[in-house]
């Protein structure tokens, strides 16, 4: 039996084989890919954000932060 959160998700249609299947590839990382990994997607988060949000875009300025730390919340 599905979990009812699973269900929720399936019934949404989230893509739940493929979410699964990249879990178990992040979790198969080694310790220097995950470190990678993470890295990477702090970068995508970032770029998502300045993208798609005036607001975020505004606060962080022109300046390109390499720091995740220097980031406003």
């Amino acid at each position: 039996m599905l979990p009812i959160f699973d269900l929720t998700l399936l019934l949404n249609g989230f893509p739940m084989k493929e979410a699964k299947a990249e879990l178990q590839q992040i979790i198969s990382f080694s310790e220097e890919e995950h470190q990678s990994f993470i890295e990477e997607q702090k970068t995508k988060i970032v770029a998502f954000h300045l993208e798609n949000n005036p607001f975020y875009k505004e606060i962080v300025g022109s300046t390109t932060l390499k720091n995740w730390n220097d980031l406003p919340i």
